[in-house]
Parts: structure tokens; C-alpha cells; sequence
């Protein structure tokens, strides 16, 4: 159909269906006349193949008489189409007796137009099809918000589902959490102490077998190798010792939302603290770059906690860097007005646009099964928030990923004297 400024029926199509030549132009004519375009067919057939096509509500013009298909026929073969859209139909018909009227009714018309057809009448059957198409149509919109509606209430009740359920694994992890590390404290504690015993048993045996005489040291090359190597498997214990007591305080964090420890995190440490327990997880080959500006601030918070985030961060990076020939670990650091941001870059393949915002939902992963928990970054994100700052994922132009911290200093904040985890200046 070809449509005009000046058509009235842009939402609906017009039809009509005559084999008659001269009753065809003249209600295309009357209809054109009141800015109406119609589509017409002098074949049935032709109209019934057009029909099959249409896709949007129609009033039709159909003649009783017709070769192949007549009228009626017509009528119930476009009632029968379910999927069809509502068709107002009007027959057009010389024979409107009482027995062809309930007939062409109970086939599905809507309205006649008696031949010779009269002006005034087309125009009324037109204004009285125009109103029920606008109704149509309205239900059309109304059906469509309601179904759009309805979709959208469905999709918030399996989310909302889906939320109570991750809640409750959350709920269950932190539980379990808890209980590895009281049950892990127990065994460290008994290490620290006996690690604690024998430095102690080697401060006092070591002057003792320096000073034996060397014709006494039945193998002076094992006696050496155990004089030079015993005191730095000490200090490997007690360091292994350590970053158990931090991996049991990071389950912790998993237990406990919020963190009641405030004080004053020395970014230039936390970084360098981070990489160090970063490393064992980490690729081998892979060069980092540090990149710190001069005193930079220090916001207040758990250092621990963000310790916890920079680790997950570095190590999804290095696995995200597992094909590259040459993998590159940028870190930085830099002040911004009032806090600030440290970013972690790699020279990876980057994150597919799609899993973008997808990254901080409670298991989601783009790990192999077995791989993964997909905990570590909404955990993070939630760390970050507790410390009133800001987390984000991008693309670099180089095509690697980029993580981002933004970490805001208060001085109103109420922070401890210096910790362990500090430097004194």
C-alpha cells in the first residue's frame, strides 16, 4: 500500500475485494475522497495470497459474488486465521436478504454495503469501522503494555529468586567460612609456637656448633649446608605461619560484612604487600610494573581487607594472561582530588562487552567449572563499598583489562595510631 501525508489509516490497511471493475474504482474513489487509502483487487484469489501476508489490523470491502473464491468463503478463510490481526469486514452485496445476512454474519462479517453503492453510506460503514478500529487498536496497546508488563514482573520475581537464593549460598559460605578459620587457627597456633621454640633452641645451639673443631665435623659440606640452611627454614616457617594467620583472616571477612578495624593504610605497602602474597599464584614470567606517585594519601580503612582485593585482582589478572607470549602486570597509583585510585592493568584479551556488568554477580565466572567460584569480585566490590569507594572494570585501547579502585580519604575519619600493617614515617 502505498501511503500519503494525507491518509487517515497510517495504523490499519484498507482492502477492497470486487470483481466488478467499476464498483472497485468507485469505492476507492469515495475513499480517497475522505483521505482514506485502499489497496484494491479485482481477483479473490490475488487478495486471499495478499491477505495470508498482512500483519497489522485491516477493514476489508469484500463482494458477495465472486469467481473461486465468493464472499463468505473469503470471510471464513480470514476468521480461521488465528494468528491473524482483528479484520473488520464489510460485505458488499446486492442480495442482502434476511437468509443471506444471518449467513454472511454467522461467517464472521461485521457490516453490508448494498449495491448501487451510496456515498453517504460508505462514508457511515467507514466512520463506524474507523471507531472500532481505534478501539482495535488501543486493546492492541494496552494487550502489548500488559504482556510487556507481565514479562518484566516474571523476570523481577526469577531474579528476586535468584537473589534469595544466592543470598542463602552466601549465608552458608560465610558459616563455612568461619568455621575453616577457627579450625585452621588451632593447628597455626600450635606451629607458630613450636617455630617460636626452635628459633629460640637455634640461637642457642648455632655458637655451639661453630665453635666445634673441624676435625669433629665428620662432613664439613652437610654441616655447612645445615648451618647456612637451618636458620632460613626457620624464617620460611614463620613466614608460612604468617600468610596462614592472613588467609585465615581474609575467611573471616567472607563471615562478617562489615569490618569494625579503621586505620591508616599506607598504599605504597599495601601494593607491595599484595604482590608478595600474589606471587606463588602467579605466572613466573611475568613483568611487573609498579608505578607510584610521591606521597600519595592514605584512607582509612581495614588494611587487610584491601589487601584481600588488590591479591584477587592480581591473580584473575595473571590467569586471565595465561596464552600471552609475554605477559605484562601494570600496577599504579596516583592521587585524586580528596582519596585515591589505584589501577591494575594486563595485556590479556581483555573482557568480553557483554560480561562487563555481569562481573560483580555472585557466581558468575568466565572460569572452567572447578576453576572458579565467581565469589572473588563481588567480594571485592562489596570490600570496596565498605570503605565508601568505588570499583570498576574496563578495556585498554591495547586491548587488555583494567581494574580500578578509587578509595576516598576523609580527614574527619576516625583512624587508629600506627598499626603493624603501617610505616612509620
Amino acid at each position: 500500500m502505498n501511503f500519503s501525508a494525507q491518509c487517515h489509516n497510517e495504523s490499519f490497511d484498507i482492502y477492497v475485494i470486487d470483481d466488478d471493475r467499476v464498483t472497485l474504482k468507485l469505492i476507492e474513489s469515495l475513499l480517497s475522497k475522505d483521505n482514506f487509502c485502499a489497496d484494491t483487487f479485482l481477483d479473490s484469489k490475488e487478495a486471499w495470497l495478499a491477505l495470508e501476508k498482512q500483519k497489522t489490523p485491516a477493514v476489508i470491502f469484500l463482494d458477495w459474488s465472486m469467481p473461486v473464491l465468493d464472499g463468505i468463503k473469503l470471510t471464513k478463510l480470514i476468521k480461521s486465521r488465528s494468528e491473524h490481526f482483528y479484520s473488520y469486514l464489510i460485505m458488499i452485496t446486492s442480495h442482502a436478504t434476511i437468509e443471506n445476512t444471518v449467513e454472511a454474519f454467522d461467517a464472521g462479517v461485521d457490516d453490508f454495503l448494498e449495491k448501487p453503492v451510496v456515498p453517504e453510506l460508505l462514508r457511515c460503514r467507514m466512520k463506524s469501522a474507523e471507531r472500532f478500529m481505534q478501539r482495535e487498536l488501543e486493546l492492541i496497546v494496552e494487550q502489548n503494555y500488559l504482556s510487556l508488563h507481565a514479562s518484566q514482573m516474571e523476570s523481577l520475581v526469577q531474579e528476586q529468586a535468584k537473589q534469595l537464593v544466592d543470598a542463602d549460598r552466601m549465608v552458608t559460605l560465610g558459616t563455612m567460612s568461619a568455621g575453616i578459620a577457627h579450625e585452621i587457627n588451632n593447628p597455626t597456633a600450635f606451629i607458630s609456637g613450636n617455630v617460636q621454640n626452635l628459633e629460640t633452641y637455634w640461637e642457642y645451639l648455632e655458637p655451639q656448633l661453630r665453635s666445634l673443631p673441624p676435625d669433629e665435623i665428620t662432613d664439613k659440606e652437610k654441616f655447612d649446608f645445615v648451618m647456612e640452611g637451618a636458620p632460613k627454614a626457620i624464617a620460611g616457617i614463620q613466614k608460612g605461619v604468617e600468610r596462614i594467620s592472613k588467609i585465615v583472616k581474609s575467611l573471616k571477612t567472607y563471615s562478617h560484612v562489615k569490618g569494625n578495624k579503621q586505620e591508616r593504610c599506607n598504599i605504597e605497602k599495601l601494593i607491595q604487600d599484595s604482590l608478595e602474597l600474589s606471587k606463588t599464584n602467579m605466572r613466573k614470567d611475568i613483568t611487573i610494573l609498579v608505578e607510584l606517585e610521591d606521597q600519595l594519601p592514605e584512607p582509612a580503612g581495614d588494611f587487610l581487607k584491601l589487601e584481600q582485593v588488590i591479591v584477587n585482582i592480581l591473580v584473575n589478572a595473571s590467569h586471565a594472561m595465561e596464552d600471552v607470549k609475554e605477559p605484562v602486570l601494570k600496577v599504579a597509583a596516583r592521587a585524586m582530588e580528596q582519596g585515591v585510585t589505584i589501577d591494575i592493568q594486563d595485556n590479556g584479551p581483555g573482557i568480553p562487552d557483554k560480561m562487563l556488568s555481569r562481573l560483580w554477580t555472585p557466581f558468575f565466572t568466565t572460569k572452567e567449572v572447578g576453576k572458579g567460584t565467581g565469589l572473588g569480585l563481588y567480594i571485592c566490590r562489596n570490600i570496596v563499598e565498605e570503605h565508601d569507594g568505588k570499583i570498576s572494570a574496563s578495556n585498554t585501547d591495547e586491548g587488555g583489562a583494567c581494574f580500578t579502585i578509587k578509595l576516598p580519604v576523609s580527614e574527619e575519619s576516625q583512624i587508629e595510631p600506627l598499626t603493624d600493617h603501617g610505616e612509620e614515617k
